[in-house]
């Protein structure tokens, strides 16, 4: 991603870690996060994980593998743009059994962090990204009947680029060990799309 002009910060003044701790709750998703030796601890009451945090790169990620087979999810990354104002971006996915509780949210800096993930000048229109994944899937509904579709992200730790995945739950049950071939034939046709980052103007968009 950035980098940025204080990346020689320490730890002790992780701007990651502050703009986490600046988060409403619901974003947060039961982590809290405390510094331990050299570094930082994040715990959601499954015990403690480390957290990466790469100051250079405006990323920090949490991988939380839990203890009920599954794995939580969470990501923060600072975009900038040419007028040196931060948007901050908060991403979480649990995954696993399945996708499940994907979010993506984008907050900006006033007196306090302001969620503008529906502001347009954030982002325009989310529904073009969607539509982008699916656009050679065709008639896909009898998939959907009983597993709906699920959107989940995965912030960039180097570039600006945001990467929306699409899918269905029960297409990929269905394809492990390629056991079902019509299920493997519409996963393929589900295609990673491309959140492009706009320095000039601070905002994302399908075009680069």
């Amino acid at each position: 991603m950035i980098a940025f002009a204080t990346s020689s910060c320490s730890l002790a003044q992780s701007k990651l870690i502050n703009y986490f701790k600046m988060l409403p709750k619901a974003q947060q998703h039961d982590f809290t996060i405390t510094k331990k030796g050299s570094g930082y601890v994040a715990d959601a009451g499954t015990g403690e994980v480390p957290v990466t945090i790469d100051e250079a790169n405006g990323f920090m990620e949490i991988i939380d593998n839990g203890t009920g087979g599954g794995t939580a999810n969470l990501q923060l990354a600072i975009f900038k743009d040419n007028k040196g104002e931060e948007t901050v971006a908060v991403n979480y996915y649990g995954s696993g059994d399945g996708i499940h509780d994907a979010a993506l949210n984008f907050f900006r800096k006033e007196n306090k962090l302001m969620d503008v993930t529906y502001d347009k000048s954030v982002v325009e229109d989310w529904t073009v990204f969607e539509s982008k994944a699916m656009e050679d899937a065709g008639d896909f509904s009898a998939w959907t009947e009983n597993s709906p579709p699920y959107t989940y992200y995965k912030l960039p730790r180097k570039g600006t680029t945001i990467t929306l995945h699409y899918g269905i739950n029960k297409v990929d049950y269905d394809c492990e060990g390629n056991s079902n071939q019509e299920a493997c034939a519409l996963k393929k046709k589900f295609k990673p799309v491309s959140m492009y980052w706009h320095k000039d103007g601070g905002y994302f968009s399908l075009n680069p």
